[in-house]
Formats: C-alpha cells, structure tokens, sequence
C-alpha cells in the first residue's frame, strides 16, 4: 500500500453517514468510545467504512458477483488499484464443466 500517493480521507464525502445508514453498528457502544478518542476525519473514515460495509450485507451483494470469496471496505492501493475508497470484492475464477 502506498498512501503516500492517494487522496486519502480527502476521497471520502463531507459529511459523515446518517445513523440509518450505519446499521446495527449505531448500538455498538464501544464504537462511539472508539470514535470519541479519533479526530473529526478518522470518525468520518471509520462511519463510511461501517456505512458501506451494513450496504453491502444489506443488500446481499455477494450473491451478485460470480465465484465472490470476500470484500473489504477502505482505501484501494492507488498504486495498483485505483486511489478510491469502497468495497472492494474478491473472486475466485469458475471454471464450468459440461
């Protein structure tokens, strides 16, 4: 990984997520300890993370994907991937036999 050369918390939008976006993590008391020793952009980057990842468990966006393995949430290596930051999913090649 290089953040060195990303856009880092820059790429994240303005404003946190709205507490429905964030799932059962809004009750997770020991998050808002967490979030209380962060300063203001590191909260916004750990609340999109959440955000994003209750999306993609939400909507059971692993059903969509051929020979989906796992997915991460966070920033991509804008070395090797592309400077972004959402899920990024992993597959495995499928191989249909006749």
């Amino acid at each position: 990984m290089h953040p060195e050369m990303s856009k880092g918390l820059a790429l994240l939008p303005k404003e946190a997520p709205t507490e429905e976006l964030l799932g059962a993590f809004r009750y997770d008391p020991e998050l808002g300890n967490v979030l209380e020793l962060m300063g203001e952009p590191q909260r916004r980057a750990i609340l999109w993370t959440a955000a994003l990842q209750t999306f993609f468990v939400h909507e059971q966006i692993e059903k969509r994907i051929p020979g989906f393995r796992f997915a991460t949430v966070g920033f991509a290596d804008p070395e090797t991937e592309e400077d972004t930051f959402g899920v990024l999913a992993y597959a495995s090649h499928l191989v249909i036999q006749e």
